[in-house]
């Protein structure tokens, strides 16, 4: 769970190069996020890149990595202890709409990789995530 104390700041709407993904998260899916060696949870080495989390600050969200990327995926955003396969953020307090969290993704090897997304009670939405590796050409989801 990500704390909403740990929150680093709040926008008034997400940047360009954002997707609102089930109305409940934005996040990069245009531009190559870089990556910088990293400690793996359970050991060995393997890739960060550093990307803040926003959340819309009076909603639920929850993120997660598809179970077949488990061993090679993780999310860490708002000062967790260990990167998780599951994070939970909000809703949190404030009058801006979104609200950011610091963070990122930890990754065994550099890749396009899906980031499932879901608000509370609703469905669950897909967006590929430029990990160190560009994404295929296509539209990215904005689905508000």
């Amino acid at each position: 769970m990500v704390r909403c104390d740990t929150a680093i700041g709040a926008e008034a709407s997400p940047p360009p190069g954002f997707a609102v993904v089930g109305g409940v998260v934005a996040l990069p899916t245009r531009r190559t996020l870089q990556v910088s060696r990293t400690e793996l949870p359970g050991g060995g080495t393997g890739w960060f890149a550093k990307q803040g989390l926003l959340v819309r600050r009076d909603r639920l969200a929850e993120l997660t990595v598809p179970e077949d990327l488990r061993d090679r995926f993780w999310l860490t955003w708002g000062g967790m202890e260990h990167p998780a396969a599951r994070v939970t953020a909000g809703p949190c307090g404030g009058a801006a709409r979104w609200v950011a969290f610091a963070g990122g993704y930890v990754v065994r090897a550099p890749a396009c990789l899906p980031v499932r997304v879901r608000g509370r009670g609703g469905e669950h939405h897909e967006v590929r995530v430029p990990v160190g590796a560009p994404c295929p050409e296509r539209p990215s989801p904005v689905i508000r």
